[in-house]
């Protein structure tokens, strides 16, 4: 079982822990399987499999201890279609199954296999888009002056959340994008104005100086 979030969620995407342990309990019954042990990942992102619990399902499961791993839904156990791929290969390696309630996902089933596939790839899509609706908002507030986040070198919030220059740092940036445009290093551009490496790089390529 898994739940990114536990404070302030509510929707119909959501479902709670016990709501999770409830449909795999009725599974149970109707399938006549014995549940091992209960795994719990709780703030925890589907995006990656490296999580406590899921590590600790998934290790009983190759060394024989659990004959498969079973969630709720295909999202519980990973967002990500590498993530899918590589549980379901991990799966074939040692001989347990998978099972996603919601989809009636069973990887013991003739087209499981192809069906897990399938499903992965509509996670991962549904993950990009909502990434890119994310981008698109965060550009669009950018271009209002009201960016997510803090405020960019050179730039200052004020109290209602739009950006306000500030002229000692903005004097800076603008020379470095000037030096950076006639093939500067980031090493010494950062040097002159007393910045890392890393943060020269960001400050030169982040599209908020393009936008704002």
């Amino acid at each position: 079982m898994r739940v990114s979030k536990v404070g302030g969620r509510s929707g119909e995407s959501f479902i709670s822990p016990d709501e999770q342990r409830a449909a795999i309990e009725a599974w149970a019954r109707s399938t006549g399987s014995k549940i091992i042990e209960w795994h719990e990942d709780l703030d925890q992102s589907g995006g990656t499999l490296d999580r406590p619990a899921f590590k600790q399902a998934i290790d009983r499961c190759r060394t024989g201890l659990t004959g498969g791993i079973v969630a709720a839904k295909l999202d519980r156990l990973t967002r990500s279609v590498v993530g899918l791929a590589s549980l379901i290969e991990d799966a074939e390696t040692h001989g347990f199954n998978v099972v996603a309630l919601d989809l009636g996902l069973d990887l013991h089933s003739a087209n499981g296999e192809l069906v897990a596939n399938v499903l992965g790839s509509v996670a991962q899509w549904e993950r990009k888009r909502r990434a890119d609706d994310w981008e698109a908002a965060r550009r669009n507030a950018v271009g209002r002056g009201v960016p997510n986040g803090r405020a960019p070198r050179g730039y200052v919030k004020r109290p209602d959340g739009r950006l306000e220059i500030d002229e000692t740092e903005a004097s800076k940036v603008r020379q470095a994008f000037r030096e950076r445009a006639t093939g500067v290093p980031f090493a010494q551009i950062g040097r002159q104005f007393g910045w890392s490496h890393s943060t020269t790089r960001q400050i030169l390529v982040n599209h908020a100086y393009l936008e704002a």
